[in-house]
């Protein structure tokens, strides 16, 4: 399942290389368009998809709308996929074959690069006020930094939505995407959600997918979307005092990013978009970009 927004442009080579490297094992594509102003629908029709049309109302409610018109049919399993993603090692029988030798694996994610080949780092830690304050600490957000440790298969708290197998049986236990998140900590919290079913969340090496986010332009409002979605997760599953220390961490955590930036000369824009977002959370912004607003 992809689900686009205006990537019409990249959406060919994603839907080539899965339909590529299928290998043995039957896949039935779809493509959810969510408010795109491109041809998404002409580019998606040319390949052998299912194309369903709708607004953006968040990558979670595009899941959803896929679920509920019964695109995944009788699948043991639900791949998402980012449109910008591309399979570039190991076929999905492969991965469907490693999956089915271990039961408990509720999601799984594989080894990332980004279209320089450099790894992008995909495992992550639980959140936590603990883990916000390490953070601010080292400088170094929730994922999993150690190179080695994606040489090789692993557990992880959650993984990286972009690129996400599900098992059938584990999202039907926890039930669909939640669409208070609009964009990101959606992968967060089902995994967590998965993870509290008994699950395991686990990290595959053996198929590796390229993800263009090298050469990506800085978008103040995805920004300020991902860190009050973070804002939303501490809501749903922390109390008031946790809350406030992972919040005046994650703040904390921008201001030093600021200073930093000062020091060496190096953009601060990231940081203080955080850093605003942080202190406030506006509601009616949280959702699509508003029209005419570029990356400021």
């Amino acid at each position: 399942m992809i689900v686009c927004h205006n990537q019409a442009a990249v959406l060919p080579a994603c839907l080539e290389s899965l339909l590529a490297r299928t290998g043995d094992a039957s896949m039935a594509l779809t493509v959810v368009d969510s408010g795109s102003h491109d041809d998404i629908e002409r580019v998606a029709r040319s390949y052998p998809v299912t194309f369903l049309r709708g607004p953006n109302m968040g990558f979670a409610a595009a899941v959803n709308r896929a679920l509920a018109a019964g695109a995944v049919g009788r699948a043991r399993y639900l791949l998402l996929v980012n449109p910008d993603t591309e399979m570039r090692t190991g076929t999905l029988s492969q991965l469907l074959a490693l999956c089915d030798k271990r039961p408990r694996c509720g999601v799984v994610g594989t080894h990332q690069v980004d279209e320089y080949g450099e790894l992008i780092p995909t495992m992550a830690r639980e959140p936590s006020p603990a883990d916000y304050w390490h953070t601010w600490r080292t400088g170094l957000p929730v994922w999993h930094w150690d190179g080695a440790r994606y040489q090789a298969e692993s557990r992880c708290a959650w993984v990286s939505g972009s690129w996400m197998l599900i098992r059938r049986q584990a999202l039907e236990q926890v039930g669909r995407l939640d669409e208070r998140f609009f964009l990101y900590s959606e992968e967060t919290d089902l995994c967590k959600r998965i993870r509290d079913r008994g699950w395991e969340v686990a990290y595959l090496p053996q198929v590796t997918v390229m993800h263009r986010v090298a050469d990506r332009p800085f978008n103040a409002h995805l920004w300020r979307v991902l860190v009050w979605s973070q804002l939303l997760y501490m809501r749903k599953w922390f109390g008031v005092r946790e809350r406030a220390s992972m919040r005046l961490a994650l703040a904390a955590t921008s201001a030093r990013g600021i200073l930093r930036a000062r020091r060496t000369g190096k953009p601060d824009a990231p940081d203080r978009v955080a850093l605003a977002a942080s202190l406030w959370f506006r509601p009616g912004r949280y959702g699509p970009e508003p029209e005419g607003e570029t990356s400021r």
